[in-house]
């Protein structure tokens, strides 16, 4: 997502890492995504920069959009994360919005003092009103990592939404 002068102006999906869809109308519709940026935000001074994210369909919505196709005779959804793929892609965002999708924001992109690493980065996003996942977790050696990823094979189905794995 592009912000100028802290407002939301652009959404793209990753598309093939050059180019990506412009789904701005739908991305807006995700309600814990800030459509403009506080004045106290350490990123609001800057008047233009980027942030990458996932956006998600949370299960309790993938189980409740099925249950009302199911009602009316149609087909489920194969499952969250293609339905979220091709909810963000859809021309309506009427539709889009009733779907209620969500965001975990990850990246701040571009030359900003003071975000050298990545913990640096999420601690910004979260200052600056950005839902970043609550579960992260900086660790100092490859030891931490093991132990994370082990925490995390189970836990992982507690997650609101669908997930296949760590990033490290």
């Amino acid at each position: 997502m592009t912000y100028e002068n802290g407002i939301l102006t652009r959404g793209l999906t990753r598309g093939d890492g050059q180019r990506g869809d412009d789904i701005t109308a739908n991305v807006k519709t995700i309600r814990s995504l800030p459509l403009s940026i506080p004045a106290q935000s350490p990123l609001r001074q800057y008047s233009h920069f980027e942030v990458r994210g996932e956006g998600f369909l949370p299960t309790s919505e993938f189980e409740r959009i099925n249950a009302e196709r199911e009602d009316i005779g149609e087909a489920p959804l194969a499952n969250p994360r293609n339905a979220a793929s091709g909810t963000f892609k859809m021309q309506d965002s009427s539709v889009v919005a009733s779907r209620h999708l969500d965001a975990y924001l990850y990246h701040v992109l571009g030359d900003i003092p003071g975000i050298h690493t990545h913990e640096e980065s999420l601690l910004a996003l979260q200052k600056s009103g950005f839902k970043v996942s609550p579960t992260w977790r900086k660790v100092n050696d490859i030891q931490g990592v093991i132990e994370y990823i082990k925490e995390w094979e189970e836990k992982r189905h507690e997650l609101p939404c669908a997930t296949d794995g760590i990033v490290v």
